[in-house]
Order: C-alpha cells, then sequence, then structure tokens
C-alpha cells in the first residue's frame, strides 16, 4: 500500500479537510434541498428542474470525460519502455494516471464508448428515481477510478474494477442509445428503418467488442496456481516456522492465509543479520527455509541446511498490458527448494 500510495497518490490527496469539504457541501445541498421543496425534498428538485439540471450536470461530466479522453494523456509514443533503462524507466507505469479513459476505451471499444456517452446524456435528461440510482452508481464507481487510479496499471490488474459497475453501465447506456436512435429514425423514415439502424449499431459494437476479446476469451488467469500452491503446501515439513527467502514472497503470503502456516519472510542478508536475535528468541529451532530454484544453497553459520524436498508452481498469466489490451497468455514458473534448519 505504501508503494501504491508514492506512486500514484499526489502529495496532499488524502488529506482529511477535503473529505470533511466534500461532506459539507453535500450536507449543505440536502439540507437546501429539503427547506426549499419541502417533504418533495430530491423529488421537487427533479420536477421543477430535472430535465435541464440533470442535463447539464450530464454536459458537464461529458466534457471532462472528452478533456480526460483527447487532452490529459501523455502521448505513448516517446515514453520510455517500462522494462528499460533510460532516463524515467518508470514514465510507462506512471502514464496510466493520465491513460485511464484511453485504456479503457481499448476494452469497451470507441464506439460502445460514443454510444454510452450518447445514451448518458439522454438518460439525465429523462432523470427520473430510478435513472438517478443507476446513473449514481456507475458515475461514483467512474469518477473515483479515473481521478483517482491508485493502482499498478498492469491492465488485467488494473481493469478489473471496472467490471463491477461502470463496464456493465457503459453497455447498458449504450444499447439504450443505440434503442432510442432506432426509434428516433423509425419514427421520421419508418420502423424498418428504424429497426436497421439499431440493428446495424447493435452489430457493430457487438462485433468490435468480440474482436477485442476474443483472443483471451475463456482464458483463466491463474489457472492451476491453486494445485501447484496446494502440493508446495504438503512438501513443507510440519515446522513450527517456515522462512520464505524473497523474492517468493507472494507464496509466503499464500502459504499463511491459506493454509495457517507460520510464515516469515526474508533476504537472505537480513537472514544472516538477524539469525543471532532469531536464535536467541528461539525462531531457529524447528523451522524451515524455502528458496527459489535457481538460487544457490544459502549457508548459515552454526546450521546446516538439510534438503527435504523440491517443487514447482506453475499457472497461466495473462500477457502483461500496459500499451493494449491483452491478446495473449504465458505459463508462468517457479522452482523451490525446501530444507529444514539443524544446528550444529
Amino acid at each position: 500500500m505504501n508503494i501504491i500510495e508514492d506512486l500514484h497518490i499526489p502529495d496532499g490527496a488524502l488529506r482529511p479537510a477535503a473529505y470533511a469539504l466534500s461532506a459539507s457541501l453535500l450536507a449543505a445541498f440536502a439540507v437546501w434541498c429539503a427547506r426549499r421543496w419541502g417533504r418533495a425534498g430530491i423529488e421537487g428538485l427533479l420536477e421543477v428542474r430535472g430535465r435541464s439540471s440533470a442535463l447539464l450536470a450530464a454536459l458537464a461530466v461529458s466534457g471532462a470525460a472528452v478533456w480526460a479522453y483527447f487532452v490529459m494523456p501523455e502521448p505513448l509514443s516517446g515514453l520510455p519502455e517500462y522494462w528499460g533503462g533510460r532516463e524515467d524507466p518508470m514514465a510507462e507505469f506512471h502514464a496510466y494516471d493520465r491513460q485511464v479513459l484511453v485504456r479503457m476505451v481499448w476494452f469497451i471499444t470507441p464506439v460502445v464508448a460514443i454510444l454510452g456517452m450518447a445514451g448518458f446524456l439522454l438518460a439525465s435528461y429523462r432523470l427520473d428515481r430510478a435513472r438517478a440510482l443507476f446513473l449514481g452508481a456507475v458515475l461514483s464507481f467512474g469518477v473515483l477510478y479515473v481521478a483517482l487510479p491508485n493502482v499498478a496499471p498492469d491492465l488485467p490488474w488494473a481493469t478489473r474494477r471496472f467490471v463491477p459497475a461502470v463496464f456493465p453501465g457503459v453497455s447498458l447506456l449504450a444499447g439504450y442509445a443505440a434503442v432510442e436512435a432506432g426509434r428516433a429514425l423509425g419514427r421520421a423514415w419508418g420502423t424498418r428503418v428504424g429497426i436497421a439502424l439499431a440493428t446495424a449499431l447493435a452489430v457493430v459494437a457487438l462485433g468490435w467488442s468480440v474482436h477485442v476479446s476474443w483472443p483471451i476469451y475463456g482464458v483463466r488467469e491463474l489457472a492451476g496456481a491453486v494445485e501447484g500452491i496446494d502440493r508446495l503446501e504438503r512438501a513443507l515439513p510440519p515446522s513450527r516456522l517456515i522462512y520464505v527467502e524473497t523474492p517468493a514472497d507472494d507464496y509466503a503470503a499464500t502459504l499463511d492465509y491459506l493454509y495457517g502456516r507460520p510464515v516469515l519472510v526474508y533476504g537472505r542478508e537480513e537472514f544472516l543479520k538477524e539469525m543471532p536475535k532469531l536464535r536467541e528468541a528461539g525462531l531457529l529451532e524447528d523451522a524451515a527455509f524455502v528458496t527459489i530454484k535457481e538460487w544457490p544453497k544459502p549457508v548459515f553459520p552454526g546450521f546446516k541446511l538439510r534438503k527435504v524436498g523440491e517443487e514447482k508452481v506453475s499457472f497461466l498469466r495473462l500477457e502483461d498490458g500496459f500499451k493494449e489490451v491483452p491478446r495473449g497468455v504465458y505459463v508462468e514458473q517457479q522452482g523451490f527448494k525446501i530444507f529444514e534448519l539443524e544446528a550444529r
């Protein structure tokens, strides 16, 4: 969390004063509505000025979205490679903060995005309680995650937050716009023409979406990981404490919260430095040490490491996505060597 905060949250962005100010403004608006329209409250506001106010607000949100899509992003051309060693090897990583909408449209496709915006404006103009609840749910998630991405920008990882509300909401609004466009054209040119337009819009939107997602359709990321971790856990001795050497800390956490294994994560140099304190505390008795298979066997003064097993964890991963929607998969593998610590 500290890394995410350092990389993605501007200094002062999470100051309590900002939240207090927002809450105060919302509370003041609610009190003003209650006093201005009495029991009618927000219903009275919608009845008296609902269409114009909601449409103006929707136009403001749409304008901000257009700005965030066309103006705010840093162009990918000229950005240093993420894994490169040039002036700023993290530039492409940081660029996600300013490219959230661009990368979102990679997934939902431009035609769905345009239809979704049209549907949003139309639904706002026809606002009622049901539409207000629906739009509020979509906007609350969308605005929050665009304004404060607060996530590592690998696309499969970063985009998951838009799946519960934003992607379905935009898709529903796009369908709504397609239907209403066909209905409007049908009134002017005939029912068949309207049906043809709505069908064409739906086919283009669906076809483009299928084209984008087809290469990874049906891929279950991390397939095989559960079985691999289970084999690793069974290969571990029934020790009182398991030391796991970095960079295998992700696997260590899984052993802890899935199997209740008492795990401590250490780098090799750090472990050597703290061995006297660990020995004094009795934390090296009945202990095991897990290291990466490719690494040489560790040497710890005063202890013999007896190898008790090896295990390999392999699972399916989507390609790392920074410049485009992932279009392939690969198998990630990690081998482990397991030792028991024995005092000499």
